[in-house]
């Protein structure tokens, strides 16, 4: 199989995944918004902000897993492969027990920062300490699904997540109409996990048939080799924790935790058209570091413009929707009373909007091992969007944290991430805009004008009306896209597919 079709493979396995998810989240959302109610929503919310950040105890062993399985599998030398992979297994079972640990004494400590009721404050407790667990699930068995990356089988990693997203979903409807609370979220996540992560080690083993993991193969030798580019790695966890995960953490110090709920909603559409977007950047990753391995660096220039292509076609898209259509999505999706969400939504959207092309070169980056500079630019992001959130939610409320994660994201990451980038690489701006940028252009100007027309002229006037209209609207923009954006070579594979 052609660098292409994999790519396109796993590109459409993320999608099938990432509409599911989509699919179940818009429909679990305001089910269980209303049916925990603001303040309980709230904290379950801050439970997985919080949990969340202990996903930084990785320390960037995941990617360096697959940036070295993809080197060494490319070499055909399974001998430091195995090496890798036992070093690995062992460091990230050390970190599942040190999370376990923290999720023991962690809630305690953290309870009395944040404005909760009284009497939801064991839900807090117990939720946090059962979602701990299942984070260490992940970490016991992490190697497998970093071995799937590497070996560019997105496609069953995918249908894992869609099969266990199914099951999960499931449990938390029947649980909530039998109104049970967060603990028992808590605990099907537990045993989701576990299930996912068996079905993902047994896979690896499959489609790894040379994997070894043996205590002899671990040493000192592999582990630096492994830390040397998994600290860069790190550091942009917790970067990433803070900027991603801080909001809510703010929020619920400085206003208390049922303002979490009218925050998360337009968090979690932007987070949605994250994942998207990462659906074409985040296969790249094993691309580029089988391609530096080879010292073929014209095929990461061909990375760089198909990819900001594609992402540049899809942002646009997401971004134009959530700033025209916003209002209405909201009062659709979650009712009329969160409608001050919409503010928030646009706010948050904007960075996405000026930077197209981020997600693109920060897997290129990873993948060929050049992160100094992107941890340093990520890092002061991070802080930037602390110390701003801080100062603006005093006086703004909302607004101001989402202004304060706005600001620092869009300097960085539409202008100065990109202008390193392409010096690195030795590409020109013009060039990179006339490859990646230019063919969507037309596109996007025929996106505005059906906007207005289907949301203007013909505005909508119930959810069945507006979901009718915004697949109007996906369907004259991919055909836009196919007719103006597509080389001849891409239209006639996208043909071939479709026939």
């Amino acid at each position: 199989m052609t660098i292409k079709k994999i790519i396109l493979r796993n590109v459409f396995s993320n999608w099938a995944y990432f509409f599911a998810q989509l699919f179940t989240g818009f429909f679990l959302m305001p089910f269980i918004v209303h049916k925990l109610g603001n303040s309980l929503y709230g904290i379950w919310v801050l439970v997985l902000s919080l949990t969340g950040y202990m996903g930084i105890f990785d320390i960037g062993v995941s990617n360096s897993i697959v940036k070295f399985v993809s080197k060494f599998n490319a070499e055909g030398d399974f001998k430091n492969l195995n090496k890798v992979a036992t070093t690995s297994f062992i460091v990230q079972g050390l970190v599942g027990i040190v999370i376990i640990i923290f999720s023991i004494i962690g809630p305690s400590l953290t309870i009395h920062a944040f404005k909760i009721d009284p009497l939801l404050r064991k839900d807090f407790l117990l939720s946090f300490s059962i979602v701990g667990f299942a984070l260490a699930i992940k970490f016991f068995f992490g190697l497998f699904s970093s071995i799937l990356e590497a070996y560019k089988r997105a496609d069953i990693m995918s249908n894992i997540e869609i099969a266990t997203l199914i099951l999960q979903s499931t449990l938390i409807v029947i649980s909530l109409l039998n109104h049970c609370g967060i603990i028992v979220l808590s605990l099907i996540l537990l045993c989701v996990n576990i299930i996912r992560e068996i079905l993902r080690a047994i896979f690896a083993f499959k489609i790894c048939p040379n994997l070894s993991i043996q205590l002899k193969l671990a040493n000192f030798q592999t582990l630096k080799l492994i830390f040397g580019y998994s600290f860069y790695i790190f550091v942009l966890t917790i970067s990433s924790k803070l900027i991603y995960q801080t909001d809510n953490v703010i929020i619920g110090i400085f206003i208390g935790s049922g303002a979490i709920t009218h925050y998360s909603i337009a968090s979690r559409l932007v987070l949605y058209a994250q994942s998207f977007l990462l659906t074409v950047s985040g296969v790249l990753l094993p691309f580029a570091s089988e391609f530096e391995a080879k010292k073929e660096h014209e095929n990461i220039k061909k990375l760089l413009y198909s990819g900001t292509k594609y992402c540049f076609m899809i942002s646009s898209l997401i971004c134009l929707t959530f700033i025209l259509t916003g209002k209405e999505l909201i009062t659709y999706w979650m009712g009329q009373d969160y409608i001050l969400s919409y503010p928030i939504l646009i706010i948050l959207t904007l960075p996405y909007a000026v930077a197209p092309s981020y997600l693109i070169m920060n897997s290129l980056l990873k993948g060929i091992g050049k992160l100094r500079f992107l941890s340093a630019a990520i890092v002061t992001e991070a802080v930037i969007n602390l110390i701003l959130s801080i100062i603006l939610v005093k006086r703004f409320g909302l607004i101001g944290v989402a202004w304060g994660t706005a600001i620092p994201m869009i300097i960085n990451r539409g202008f100065i991430i990109p202008i390193y980038f392409l010096k690195l690489q030795d590409v020109q701006i013009w060039e990179f805009f006339k490859k990646s940028l230019l063919p969507v252009l037309r596109p996007v100007i025929i996106l505005l004008i059906s906007v207005a027309l289907l949301f203007g002229t013909m505005k909508p006037q119930n959810i069945f009306s507006f979901i009718s209209n915004l697949v109007i609207l996906v369907l004259i923009y991919s055909l836009a896209c196919f007719f103006f954006s597509l080389s001849s070579n891409e239209k006639k594979f996208f043909y071939q597919k479709l026939i």
